[in-house]
């Protein structure tokens, strides 16, 4: 790991741990999601169908 990337590991959890021993467990909230990708669609086969989400099904 880079030396950078462990500095601002350690001083985002030096500041995590102050917030939460001077406002409590609660003041602190985590939001994870995936990337958002573009999605290839696979191609059509004839005989067989395709679920498609998006508008209007596209």
């Amino acid at each position: 790991m880079p030396e950078a990337v462990g500095v601002a590991i350690t001083e985002t959890a030096r500041r995590l741990r102050e917030i939460i021993d001077e406002h409590g467990p609660d003041a602190v909230s985590l939001y994870v999601s995936a990337p958002a990708v573009r999605e290839r669609v696979p191609a059509r086969r004839p005989g067989r169908s395709t679920a498609v989400s998006g508008p209007a099904g596209r």
